[in-house]
């Protein structure tokens, strides 16, 4: 059992990777490794001094505990099989803050059931109008809709992934570690969206964070501001 002070979560780069500690928004193709057709995992110094010293390898873990997560989201996508999606997404740090979002909204539900519903709705109505508005999370890179239609570049080469482990939460004694998921167009050179996952459970889940999709968007999007 992996060690608590390395509770890792995730940020998939639909891109290439590069040091995330690096202030720099250019991208390193030097420090990576392939782990499946179209998906890479930074492999920089930075990140393999951090594994080694809790005794882990950095590429074997990943394969062994992260990427079948990671194949099987991304098949989901594929597959625009909505309600495989969702149990991607934590119960205890996505679900509240996306409630939270749609009440913003001025959305009307009773409960987290209703919420699920709503939410699924709302993607399906998007599959057919290609209205990537009706999901009301303020972060477009929550809304499903949009990485169902990202997940078909996938397919062609235009996007790539990179698993990249980064501290998704901060905390007073110490820091969770995450693999921090960040999506860019291959194509176009921009990045797209940024998905923090943990691990929870026997799994790891997406998680509903400002702070680490704001981070890696200074980091990386050459249009933040």
């Amino acid at each position: 059992m992996v060690s608590r002070f390395l509770v890792l979560g995730i940020f998939v780069f639909l891109y290439v990777g590069g040091d995330m500690k690096a202030q720099t928004k250019k991208i390193d193709k030097d420090y990576r490794v392939k782990l499946a057709d179209g998906i890479y995992l930074d492999v920089s110094p930075y990140y393999q001094r951090i594994f080694k010293d809790v005794g882990l390898d950095e590429e074997e873990f990943t394969k062994k505990r992260f990427l079948p997560t990671l194949l099987a989201y991304r098949q989901a996508l594929v597959d625009q099989d909505i309600d495989r999606v969702l149990t991607f997404y934590s119960k205890e740090k996505f679900i509240p803050k996306g409630m939270g979002d749609y009440k913003h909204a001025k959305v009307k539900f009773k409960n987290e059931k209703e919420f699920l519903k709503v939410w699924k709705q709302d993607i399906q109505a998007c599959l057919k109008t290609k209205n990537l508005e009706l999901e009301k999370f303020i972060l477009s890179d929550m809304k499903v809709c949009g990485s169902i239609y990202a997940s078909k570049h996938l397919l062609n080469g235009n996007y790539e992934i990179l698993v990249v482990p980064e501290p998704v939460e901060e905390k007073v004694f110490d820091r969770d570690m995450g693999f921090s998921v960040i999506v860019f167009n291959n194509v176009h050179n921009q990045l797209l969206k940024a998905l923090p996952f943990v691990e929870e459970g026997n799994g790891f889940k997406i998680i509903h964070s400002y702070d680490a999709v704001h981070d890696i968007q200074r980091r990386y999007d050459p249009d933040y501001e």
